[in-house]
């Protein structure tokens, strides 16, 4: 289920620090939350406006590890960097190094946990990481991108993960129409 857009709107309103550079990138690229943590700004490419994801931060325990592959291999991808996320990496005051550093270098979970609960309070949003991924997963069923080009942007091992994310997306626009068309034919009938 994507964030609610009460959400979005919070979001976009609140971009600063770490945890407003990463809400906004986790809309606007679809990445895990393991693939964003583990991302340089190295990995970002201003000129050709893209972002090599290649690396993923997995946690044993509390402690944080680099590993070079991705979840899947198609988990190593090149992502476009979208106008909103390059204009709050931009702005951003460090370029260099982790976009997302710990104290002492890799963030560890519970730096992750304290950091975002914080900002989710100091926001007043309420999603988690995950939904912002289906925002971009519902922004890319917006714009009509063809499932093929949607499951390598979202780095899916395969067609059925994408496919079954399109299949709720779809779902819930139907519900929402029903529900919009049902207000305007009450709406009509009142004034009738």
């Amino acid at each position: 289920v994507p964030p609610s857009d009460n959400d979005i709107e919070l979001i976009r309103s609140h971009p600063d620090g770490t945890f407003g550079l990463y809400c906004n990138l986790l809309l606007y690229t679809g990445l895990r939350r393991e693939e964003a943590l583990a991302l340089t700004y190295d990995d970002i490419d201003f000129l050709n406006k893209t972002i090599s994801v290649s690396k993923v931060v997995v946690f044993d325990g509390n402690i944080p590890s680099v590993r070079d592959s991705a979840k899947s291999d198609a988990g190593s991808r090149i992502v476009p960097l979208l106008a909103p996320a390059e204009s709050i990496l931009a702005a951003a005051e460090e370029k260099s190094g982790l976009l997302f550093p710990g104290k002492n270098g890799l963030m560890k979970k519970g730096e992750f946990d304290k950091g975002f609960n914080k900002y989710k309070a100091a926001s007043g949003i309420s999603c988690t990481s995950h939904q912002l991924r289906h925002y971009f997963a519902s922004l890319c069923f917006e714009a009509e991108l063809k499932e093929n080009d949607v499951k390598d942007l979202m780095g899916h091992s395969n067609i059925a993960l994408t496919h079954e994310v399109y299949t709720h997306i779809s779902k819930r626009r139907k519900k929402e129409s029903t529900e919009m068309l049902n207000r305007f034919l009450s709406a009509k009938s009142i004034t009738a």
